[in-house]
């Protein structure tokens, strides 16, 4: 049976994605872009940050996975739930993701079609140094210019999340996996990529994903 989780990824500080072209830009580093020139959030990256967040859930001392709920004949032959639904090398992934698409707040994307006023969203470069982390201090000669989008509004991104399972409490570990990331994107020690998730659809009842998650999954747990 195939799931499609909507969600709306909505970015609470400067994102950085790298990308591999410097068209219009002079940075190191330069920033992840459409043909358009606005950012997005490429599948690949929001798979290996639900992944990772999933592991960590999934790891943690007050989980295990006798606390999801009965699981299919599969499920319970697979050692690993997180290789069960994103793959391993002997396995095919069950969970498939899109690119997320700048959605809104409506006046970014109006400023961005129509090129008016001061509103448009432009990108700007941030610059770092080098750390000698055996020593803790500064690099010598290592300077390095990063792009970020950072327009001073949140931003929110738009896509799909296709999981092909049976198994109720996997869709909602995934929800609440999605519902558990907190920053995305690269140099999140410097305070870039925090963001928000919520859940558009399916819609979900929270005393059913509670009774199947345990109420610590969703951070309000006893």
């Amino acid at each position: 049976m195939a799931t499609q989780i909507r969600l709306k990824l909505t970015m609470q500080s400067p994102l950085h994605i790298g990308g591999e072209t410097r068209l219009n830009t002079s940075a190191d580093k330069p920033l992840l872009k459409t043909v358009d020139g606005l950012p997005y959030i490429p599948a690949t990256t929001l798979k290996g940050r639900l992944r990772h967040t999933l592991e960590q859930i999934l790891h943690s001392d007050f989980v295990n996975l006798y606390q999801l709920g009965p699981l299919s004949d599969n499920m319970m032959g697979s050692p690993d739930t997180v290789h069960y639904l994103f793959g391993s090398p002997q396995q095919e992934s069950r969970v498939y993701f899109e690119d997320l698409y700048l959605s809104g707040p409506p006046v970014i994307l109006d400023a961005f079609l129509t090129r008016r006023g001061k509103a448009f969203p432009t990108t700007m470069i941030r610059t770092g140094v080098g750390i000698n982390r055996r020593r803790r201090v500064a690099q010598d000669q290592i300077l390095y210019s990063t792009e970020v989008f950072a327009p001073g509004i949140d931003l929110e991104f738009s896509g799909s999340v296709t999981a092909l399972v049976d198994d109720e409490a996997l869709i909602y570990l995934l929800m609440a996996g999605l519902r558990f990331i907190e920053q995305i994107g690269s140099q999140r020690s410097r305070g870039f990529g925090w963001c928000k998730v919520d859940i558009l659809a399916p819609v979900y009842d929270e005393t059913a994903m509670r009774n199947a998650l345990n109420h610590y999954l969703l951070g309000d747990g006893e």
